[in-house]
């Protein structure tokens, strides 16, 4: 009861701090300097294990979307940021023998808040935190009974974040690396030998789990790289998502490495001049 409580607290704390902020902006005048907007698409490779579905790993390519919005805010001297990620994919997947496939999707929106330290006046370094949900499933084309597993999360993260400005000639190219630790939250998994018939007639079996990096070690990364093109910034990327869980005696991971490509914008909401002290 109090692993609970806590989750529902930590739940609540999280989903009201976004409105206190905004709040506490307006309230001052002083929004933050730019926004960053940035869209990306691109494939990689996947490696799925699921033991509801099969003893066995699947592997294929995966599919991935990426948006980013990232804004600095007007809290403690305007270091605070906040950056939202809408993060889909979806993956073809095949086991060893090629004699049945898989097919595995979700999406996963996250909300960090983060705090920046100025090393100096071409790197800046960001430490905080955030709340990610994630819903999405697998399914295998071969499995008659149960051939399909549900997956939803809700996870309190640890984040950091690195941005580096290379200044060549007249330009910048910026870099940047992040890289999100699920601490803490809750994670829905049947039990072993659980059906999702047995569940809708309400069998309940322990299917709302407490998640924690122990049971859930995993981790997020994105490296990209901004070159300036005619007014916009092309950006190259890769993404490394870690995900594994050992929860109701069932073990999952999937291991995507993808290669991305898309574009940057940076929107000016205060005077030009005024910008270069946010982030360069």
């Amino acid at each position: 009861m109090q692993v609970k409580c806590f989750i529902v607290r930590l739940i609540l704390t999280l989903i009201l701090l976004p409105p206190a902020i905004r709040a506490y902006s307006q309230k001052t005048g002083e929004e933050g300097g730019i926004v960053l907007h940035s869209f990306m698409v691109g494939a990689g490779s996947a490696n799925l294990l699921d033991t509801y579905l099969s003893p066995y790993n699947y592997k294929g390519t995966d599919i991935r979307l990426v948006r980013e919005t990232f804004r600095m805010t007007s809290l403690a001297d305007s270091n605070i940021a906040v950056q939202t990620f809408l993060n889909a994919d979806f993956a073809f997947l095949r086991n060893r023998a090629h004699t049945a496939d898989e097919y595995s999707g979700g999406a996963r929106y996250s909300v960090n808040w983060m705090y920046r330290f100025k090393v100096c006046p071409t790197l800046m370094l960001y430490a905080g935190g955030g709340l990610t949900g994630y819903g999405g499933g697998t399914w295998n084309t071969r499995n008659s009974n149960n051939p399909g597993q549900a997956r939803l999360e809700l996870m309190a993260d640890a984040t950091a974040e690195a941005v580096y400005n290379l200044k060549i000639r007249s330009k910048t190219y910026q870099m940047r690396y992040q890289l999100a630790l699920p601490m803490l939250g809750a994670a829905f998994s049947p039990h072993y030998g659980q059906s999702y018939y047995e569940m809708s007639l309400g069998h309940y079996d322990h299917n709302v789990c407490f998640a924690y990096f122990g049971n859930m070690p995993s981790l997020r990364q994105v490296f990209s790289v901004n070159i300036p093109v005619a007014g916009v910034n092309l950006r190259l990327g890769y993404v490394g998502d870690i995900s594994q869980s050992k929860l109701n005696g069932l073990r999952y991971h999937n291991y995507t490495h993808t290669l991305m490509v898309g574009v940057a914008k940076y929107f000016y909401r205060v005077k030009k001049q005024k910008t270069e002290q946010l982030f360069f």
